[in-house]
């Protein structure tokens, strides 16, 4: 009687079910010589977490306040206007575009 333990692939990693904030991802093996008398299989599947990393946070502004008067009553006056940022960029977010503006 020949006497045989079950061998099995390396695991092959499934897709994460979320980019970012922690998903679960599974992962699977196959048997590659099936046991005769000897050692049992280990599980086939498995699950891990990943992509534990914070979610990117897109940079969201107000709106632009109305124009300030000019700075000069006849000729080469300069008037501006401005936003306020609502939500700063995180984790690598859409950045703010510009806050001021001159004319």
């Amino acid at each position: 009687v020949f006497i045989t333990d079950c061998q099995v692939s390396d695991w092959v990693v499934g897709e994460c079910s979320k980019k970012c904030k922690g998903g679960i991802r599974k992962l699977t093996r196959k048997i590659t010589v099936a046991p005769k008398g000897g050692m049992a299989c280990p599980p086939l599947q498995a699950t891990e977490e990943c992509n534990k990393q914070p979610c990117p946070i897109d940079c969201k502004l107000g709106s632009w306040s109305g124009w300030s008067a000019c700075s000069s009553k006849c000729g080469g006056g300069v008037r501006s206007r401005s936003r306020h940022v609502k939500v700063a960029t995180k984790h690598g977010g859409k950045p703010c575009d510009k806050t001021e503006e001159t004319e």
